[in-house]
């Protein structure tokens, strides 16, 4: 199995030079493109031009903040589109709390653990993968159904135009044509 590090683009946004050069170095060893941003506009200027695959966002940081930034990207991406996982030197549980209620998906105190990092990092970028990998598998698999109910749909129809003798099996063999329509409509909705 082919391991989600080496494809993922990782947006880290903290005010402070030196914890983006720790984080940005602590995650380029399992092989990350890493992406800087100083505060959360930045963050929403890189968003907006590239795809990202996880940001992690400090909370407090001058011209717009973590929270402010967390409001405008799930304003645009759910929580499985594009992961977020808060980080900040505090350990207030209602701050935290209320991150998690604006859509962050994860919560890193600082000074970030290597180790805690990449395995959230990975955890929830495997979740992502799996996410789309469901959404195209749907999205093909109701592609390809499509054609065989609409073969079956003119199927029932020519059935129904054929006219059966009067016997007591007629009515049995229109009960199934019902049947067999009304499945086919509950599968094409």
């Amino acid at each position: 199995m082919t391991s989600v590090r080496h494809t993922a683009t990782l947006l880290v946004v903290d005010d402070d030079e030196l914890n983006r050069r720790f984080v940005s170095v602590m995650l380029r060893e399992p092989g990350y493109e890493i992406l800087l941003a100083e505060n959360g506009q930045q963050a929403l200027e890189i968003i907006d031009s590239r795809p990202i695959d996880i940001v992690l966002l400090d909370i407090n940081m001058p011209v717009m903040d973590g929270i402010e930034a967390l409001r405008r990207i799930r304003e645009k991406y759910s929580l499985l589109e594009l992961p977020v996982i808060m980080f900040t030197a505090e350990e207030e549980a209602q701050r935290i709390a209320g991150v998690f209620k604006l859509g962050a998906n994860d919560y890193l105190a600082k000074p970030v653990k290597s180790a805690v990092a990449s395995a959230r990092i990975h955890i929830h970028l495997s979740i992502a993968r799996l996410s789309k990998l469901k959404d195209d598998f749907l999205r093909f698999a109701s592609h390809d159904l499509k054609k065989p109910m609409l073969v079956m749909s003119d199927i029932i129809a020519c059935a129904r135009e054929v006219e059966l003798p009067a016997h007591a099996g007629s009515r049995e063999i229109e009960d199934y044509l019902a049947l067999l329509d009304n499945t086919n409509q509950r599968m094409q909705q």
